[in-house]
């Protein structure tokens, strides 16, 4: 399939781009360094393309990148909350997650999604959360520290970012290929929760720190600065989700992880074989997040991703696929928005599109079916839990070497090209991608 032997080669380009930007002076934890293939709105998804389309991408990426400058402004403000009880306790194991308010329970206890575990479970660890919804819960457990953004004047952002880019430019002595990797909000967002993980250390001198694992650059930034710190101290991630379809994203670069554990033996393959991993660096265990006995249903849906960039084009493809199966020959289809994107107007379009379509097409379903097929549109991690679940899947992407599962790279999956921008996967090895947990599972036995 020509499309991989693209992926490969892109592949191979960004290993290339970074290897080029090694430099001690440099800040590890910029967007440039994040060469993320599934969203298409972020500044390191642009610059990715830069690499791919040349010059031809070159008006985009520095509209992307001056959007990014802008967004600097949204990190004017951080606080740090913790429980109001005096607590002298000093713990060994630092876990830096993500948090909204629904995950706490009126006791305060905290629930994480993506290690399946609670900090009532885990009371010798400290956990470090980064708000997603700006909300605090009533009660905040005594190991539960949360970090979020405090809103502020418009002034106030506005001044910040001037400052910040001011301060940037003079440090790096007004060199643009210095310069550039810290202007952007990933890269100050880095700095200040590293910061907030040095004081934490200094309490604490941890032994291990935690991270469900996602190679973004603030994690980069917190690695490298308790490394700094001290050397001996073990960096651990969790790859809780699945490798993108093109996971240039996970190329192993400065500050990633010592250890990575992952829950899929094809997915520790291909990050052996293409993205830089040494054996030694990863290890095998069952998911923590994807259960056996998961109640979430994969069956007869239609997903919407978190981001997309051509909405005409996933139409077309839409309609070219239904144009070509049978009368009856599908389930009907129940249309899910991405649970991050209820609000955004261009998804709520495309969803209000797809069902004038599916209404278009009413004689291809049939109410009766116990065909178990789903429909992906975009990239999304999603796909490789729906296959493992015995879905059949049907993807609609519009770029298919940034957004495309090939056989080339994920060679436990059967793939057939249906047209331009439409793919069908089934797997061919039961449990190579993930190997789904159980509740029995004790956390800290798997990951320490």
């Amino acid at each position: 399939m020509l499309i991989g032997k693209a992926q490969i080669c892109l592949i191979n380009q960004a290993k290339a781009y970074l290897i080029k930007n090694i430099n001690p002076k440099l800040n590890k934890s910029s967007i440039l360094l994040y060469l993320i293939s599934w969203d298409p709105n972020s500044t390191g998804n642009h610059r990715l393309k830069l690499i791919f389309y040349n010059w031809r991408h070159l008006f985009q990426y520095y509209t992307s990148f001056i959007r990014n400058i802008y967004s600097i402004r949204n990190y004017t403000k951080l606080s740090l909350y913790e429980s109001s009880e005096t607590n002298t306790e000093s713990f060994k194991t630092l876990l830096i997650s993500w948090c909204k308010v629904t995950d706490f329970k009126s006791d305060g206890d905290y629930v994480d999604r993506y290690f399946n575990t609670s900090s009532i479970d885990c009371k010798d660890v400290l956990w470090l959360l980064i708000s997603l919804d700006r909300k605090i819960p009533k009660i905040i457990p005594r190991n539960v520290k949360i970090y979020r953004k405090i809103k502020v004047r418009f002034w106030e952002e506005l001044l910040f970012t001037f400052k910040v880019v001011v301060k940037e430019i003079l440090r790096n002595n007004f060199r643009p290929d210095l310069f550039k990797h810290s202007l952007s909000a990933e890269s100050i967002f880095g700095e200040k929760i590293a910061a907030v993980c040095s004081k934490l250390n200094q309490v604490n001198n941890f032994s291990i720190v935690l991270q469900p694992y996602e190679a973004q650059p603030f994690q980069h930034a917190v690695y490298l600065k308790l490394k700094e710190e001290n050397v001996n101290i073990r960096t651990a991630g969790y790859l809780h989700s699945a490798l993108p379809p093109l996971p240039t994203d996970l190329i192993k670069r400065e500050g990633a992880p010592d250890i990575v554990y992952s829950h899929g033996s094809a997915q520790i393959e291909i990050m052996i074989k293409f993205l830089g991993w040494k054996v030694e660096n990863l290890r095998l265990i069952k998911s923590l997040r994807y259960r056996s006995d998961s109640t979430d249903s994969f069956e007869s849906r239609i997903f919407l991703p978190y981001s997309f960039s051509n909405g005409q084009l996933i139409l077309s493809a839409m309609t070219e696929f239904l144009h070509s199966v049978e009368e009856r020959s599908l389930p009907l289809l129940i249309l899910r928005n991405h649970p991050a994107k209820f609000e955004s107007k261009i998804h709520l379009k495309l969803v209000d599109d797809l069902e004038k379509l599916l209404d278009l097409f009413g004689n291809k379903f049939d109410e009766y079916s116990s065909r178990k097929v789903s429909v992906f549109i975009g990239a999304t991690a999603a796909i490789v839990e729906a296959i493992e679940r015995g879905i059949e899947i049907i993807h609609i992407t519009a770029n298919p070497v940034f957004e495309a599962h090939t056989s080339e790279i994920w060679s436990k999956l059967d793939v057939k090209e249906l047209g331009q921008n439409i793919f069908r996967y089934s797997l061919e090895e039961k449990g190579a991608y993930i190997q789904l947990g159980n509740d029995k599972q004790p956390f800290f036995e798997m990951v320490t």
